[in-house]
């Protein structure tokens, strides 16, 4: 019998949160068992992203601190977890400031904030910094006890997601901002993304979308994969200060993407509960807030936290809000059924063994009506949401961006506009609502006839009459239709998109037919049939070995398995933003192709963070 135990399932939170115990928090505390720990609020996110930061205590730390903030003197030694930026390395040195000369003359000295300083950076410390701001302040010399650099530059925002918790780099790529300004806005993603192959030990493959067209945006992953891993790249620079680091023996593969790839994934009205939750509610780093009983006078605000603790989170985030309904009241059924709590029985009848049994189940039901209670609300506000958009946004967007029914066979555009205009002229429906089918409809018509424009203009706002016109920066054509143009959908995406509907095909009558062009792009990189032409190598260091996916035959599998924890791994960074269809796409690669698919990028893209910045990239 095989006794080695099953390699757990990779998680960026769970390496991230080993290493920072290990390599940071354990490292200093090994010789103070009592310190303070002192961050900014990105390094705080970064902490946040993979752990309690109240179970910091466990590893010795009798207080957390900004170091933004004022605060007081104690006698313990503090780590400092924190950006290299100057300002903050000033507030660093401030804390051990012996006091101005006028002081020092009459043998006076300021307190010291504390009584040392283990200092442990994100990333590299400019040398600049280090004689302008450090070796300026003797006292922080004497008593500094180290000075790290670890490389934990990226929020592990799920196990299979990561960001960098910035959102304005969408606008700044398809602006026309300066070439100094884009060229600072590529080293600083390139940093972190180095950040995050440092961390999962990959020195990997780099590929990048080639530019197919003169726009400067194209040109923007070519240059970020050269930032990367060219000459003097972030990551072959981070490896060389760490002499003890090893890569992985099955090389990753990084590809590098933009918004250009997919203008229409952001645009879309998603009905699957993680998405939907983006789009339409306030989910701020997984803690959700919503009104509840609104119609009430009493009102209340709750706020729920949308972890993988919480089953029914984990199992149908990435599900039809249709489905998570039914299996929440299938369970509910169930449990009148068969919990002796839920059944609600005369208390005046029970006999010992019935009331064993209300004791034994009690807390199982307890946790299930908390979750009930939930996730029914959430889905409450979903549906009001989605009602006036059902049989009219919805059906249209689908029809469009997809070019099949709900059986995955063809339709004709003839009635689109027709039904476009009626979505405009409708009073229920939102402003951004219109404007993101209006932006639909051009991406996929390969353009718009003056008459019809001038017709669609009259019911929306200036704003979002700027965010059409705007849509050339994205490299979309926004005249009159072309006769021949490429179309959104492309045949081999038609296959992907079929393969879907087949597979969800109660969901997809239910609106639930596109899937992310990331799909079709990164499901082609695992199979090794992507094209070198249009995603070309920026580093090959070896091939990503990939092994059979579950259910081969035992045939087919011969001589294609992989060492225990040496699964293929692919990363992708999406420019300018990812969007949560994106992110369930690579957990859906991730089961179907047993392989670990990473993705990440500034930040989570909500549509109207996305037509916002659309509107306003040329002001």
């Amino acid at each position: 019998m095989d006794t080695k135990k099953a390699e757990p399932p990779f998680s960026l939170k769970a390496i991230l949160k080993h290493k920072l115990v290990n390599q940071v928090f354990r490292s200093a505390t090994a010789n103070e068992p009592y310190m303070i720990l002192v961050m900014d609020k990105f390094t705080a996110s970064v902490v946040g992203s993979c752990t309690e930061l109240s179970s910091l205590i466990e590893y010795g730390f009798v207080a957390l601190q900004d170091i933004q903030r004022k605060r007081e003197a104690v006698s313990l030694s503090a780590l400092y977890f924190v950006r290299p930026e100057r300002k903050i390395m000033q507030l660093v040195a401030k804390d051990f400031w012996e006091g101005p000369p006028e002081l020092l003359n009459q043998k006076k000295k300021y307190v010291m904030k504390y009584k040392s300083a283990y200092v442990y950076l994100t990333t590299t410390l400019p040398k600049r910094i280090v004689q302008d701001v450090l070796l300026k302040e003797k006292n922080f010399q004497k008593s500094a006890k180290a000075l790290t650099v670890t490389h934990f530059n990226f929020l592990a925002s799920e196990s299979h997601v990561f960001t960098f918790n910035s959102k304005g780099l969408m606008k700044t790529f398809i602006s026309s901002a300066s070439e100094k300004r884009i060229d600072t806005a590529l080293t600083w993603c390139a940093q972190r993304l180095a950040s995050v192959c440092i961390t999962i030990n990959e020195n990997p493959n780099v590929r990048y979308r080639a530019p197919v067209g003169e726009a400067r945006s194209e040109k923007y992953p070519a240059l970020l994969a050269n930032r990367l891993v060219g000459g003097g790249g972030e990551i072959p620079y981070a490896i060389g200060g760490l002499p003890n680091w090893k890569p992985r023996a099955n090389p990753g593969t990084v590809i590098i993407l933009d918004r250009e790839i997919d203008p229409l994934a952001p645009l879309l009205h998603e009905l699957t509960y993680q998405a939907a939750i983006v789009d339409h509610l306030s989910l701020q780093e997984n803690v959700l807030t919503i009104k509840v009983d609104e119609k009430e006078k009493d009102s209340k605000e709750k706020t729920y936290l949308m972890s993988d603790a919480d089953v029914w989170w984990k199992n149908y985030r990435h599900r039809h809000i249709n489905e998570l309904l039914r299996a929440l009241n299938e369970k509910s059924d169930a449990l009148k059924k068969e919990n002796a709590v839920a059944k609600g029985d005369d208390p005046n009848k029970w006999d010992s063994k019935q009331m064993l049994k209300k004791v034994r189940d009690y807390p199982s039901y307890r946790e299930f009506t908390k979750q009930y209670g939930k996730h029914t609300a959430i889905l409450k506000k979903l549906y009001a949401e989605f009602r006036p958009l059902t049989k009219s946004v919805l059906s249209l967007e689908q029809d469009m961006v997809t070019g099949l029914d709900f059986k995955g066979e063809k339709i004709g555009s003839r009635d689109f506009f027709d039904r476009l205009l009626e979505i405009c002229e409708a009073e229920n429906i939102s402003g951004l609502s219109k404007v993101r089918v209006v932006m639909s409809y051009i991406i996929t018509q390969g353009g718009i006839a003056p008459r019809e424009k001038e017709q669609i203009f009259k019911h929306l706002k200036p704003k979002w009459q700027k965010a059409v016109n705007n849509l050339d920066a994205l490299g979309i054509h926004t005249g009159n239709p072309r006769k021949q143009f490429k179309r959104s959908c492309t045949p081999e995406h038609q296959t992907v998109i079929k393969a879907h509907i087949k597979k969800n095909a109660e969901w997809a009558k239910n609106q639930w037919r596109y899937i992310p062009k990331v799909a079709e792009i990164v499901q082609s990189l695992i199979n090794d049939k992507l094209d070198e032409k249009q995603y070309p190598h920026q580093q090959k260091v070896g091939k990503t070995k990939v092994s059979a996916p579950k259910g081969m035959s035992a045939r087919r599998k011969r001589g294609k398995t992989q060492a225990s924890g040496d699964r293929a791994r692919f990363i992708i960074y999406m420019i300018g933003g990812m969007t949560a269809s994106e992110i369930r796409s690579v957990y859906e690669l991730t089961a179907k192709m047993n392989v670990d698919v990473v993705i990440g990028s500034s930040s989570i893209l909500t549509p109207r963070n996305y037509v916002n910045s659309i509107a306003e990239c040329k002001e």
